[in-house]
């Protein structure tokens, strides 16, 4: 609690550093945020003629089964490779001054949560197109939103610690991503696994949160009990072992850095 008190008092910093990484990211862009609703659009156009003419995945209402898991593996993914660097990109200015170095990876977390939901835009207008309506399943999509968002934390907090003394770190998840990418339902269904393997796959935290997004949205049912285990387990254990590892390790990051 008094770490995250410490870290409370950063939000200003926070809001700071999350104004300017999302300012250098679009800086000399003649589209600025646009980018933010184009970047899932243009790849939901590419693997929605892929996979519905050509593989045929055979998915109702396939653009948008497809769009929430770009969406959400879009988050995890420019997540975990930014907050892999972020205490290395600012060694200078750790060693200058004190501040909660928490702060660096979450801030990056916190600009990609921005982004996502100005691309969440895209995923409205598709359901309107499709005339998905709402119902009050969709009130626990914020909710299974703040778990991804707390367990992509856990890990950002792991790497960007682990980076400082293993350089290598950040290529290897950069490297590592796409196997987790097909290894994830983002553009097949879940049904597609054996029946036998589909109990250890969900074991995969992308499998169960792209599951129960999805049954939330499109199949208007409650993620079964195995599903909301595997999130709750994977997202609280993230962010246990995030802090812990990053606690035990921040004392040395001046020295190495």
């Amino acid at each position: 609690m008094k770490k995250l008190k410490e870290i409370y008092s950063y939000r200003d910093v926070v809001r700071n550093f999350v104004a300017r990484d999302l300012k250098t990211r679009y800086k000399g862009s003649a589209l600025g945020f646009i980018w933010s609703f184009l970047n899932p659009l243009l790849n939901l156009v590419v693997l929605a003629i892929v996979f519905s003419f050509v593989i045929r995945a055979g998915v109702k209402n396939f653009p948008i089964f497809l769009l929430i898991g770009i969406l959400a593996w879009q988050f995890l993914a420019s997540s975990l490779i930014q907050s892999s660097r972020s205490i290395i990109d600012n060694g200078g200015l750790i060693k200058k001054i004190y501040l909660a170095r928490e702060i660096f990876p979450i801030s990056i977390v916190i600009g990609n949560l921005i982004q996502l939901i100005f691309s969440l835009v895209v995923l409205i207008i598709l359901l309107l197109f499709f005339q998905i309506l709402p119902n009050l399943l969709w009130l626990f999509f914020p909710i299974l939103l703040i778990l991804q968002v707390l367990f992509v934390l856990g890990i950002a907090l792991m790497l960007a610690a682990l980076s400082v003394f293993f350089r290598d770190v950040p290529i290897l998840v950069e490297s590592s991503l796409p196997v987790w990418y097909f290894a994830s339902p983002i553009f097949y269904p879940i049904s597609l696994i054996p029946e036998k393997y589909a109990g250890f796959y969900l074991l995969n935290p992308m499998a169960s949160f792209l599951t129960a997004y999805r049954n939330i949205v499109l199949d208007n049912v409650f993620p079964g009990k195995e599903i909301m285990l595997v999130i709750l387990v994977s997202t609280f254990g993230s962010l246990l072992i995030g802090f812990y590892l990053f606690g035990k390790l921040e004392g040395k990051f001046a020295e190495e850095i």
